[in-house]
């Protein structure tokens, strides 16, 4: 009771509708909304016992129980992986970019002219 009771937008909507365009489009706008609320239950209803069944099968769960296993051993091997330090690959990144300007023709032009 108290959530049919609320005073949301939607009330807000209808009672402007209702009072500018009268008590017909008040009403459309009403049951509009209590389909367009309905629908989005049933829709609700519908797909979660679609997915308990789905969730039920011996295949989905097999599939989900190997993607989950593959997916443990990717975070294992990413965390004994050898890394590079990122302060190395860091100051490599930029030393390489320093070397790629100056042997760029525009670099050797403009350091070639001072005045």
């Amino acid at each position: 009771m108290a959530y049919g009771m609320l005073l949301g937008p939607l009330f807000f909507l209808s009672l402007q509708v209702t009072l500018n365009q009268g008590l017909r489009n008040g009403l459309a706008l009403a049951i509009g909304a209590f389909a367009s609320d309905a629908t989005l239950a049933f829709g609700g209803w519908w797909s979660s016992a679609q997915l308990f069944t789905l969730v039920r099968q011996e295949s989905f769960q097999s599939g989900m129980g190997a993607f989950g296993a593959l997916l443990i051993i990717g975070f294992g091997i990413s965390a004994i992986w050898p890394r590079k330090n990122k302060a190395a690959r860091r100051s490599l990144s930029l030393f390489a970019l320093a070397r790629a300007e100056s042997s760029s023709p525009k670099a050797r032009g403009k350091s070639a002219i001072c005045i």
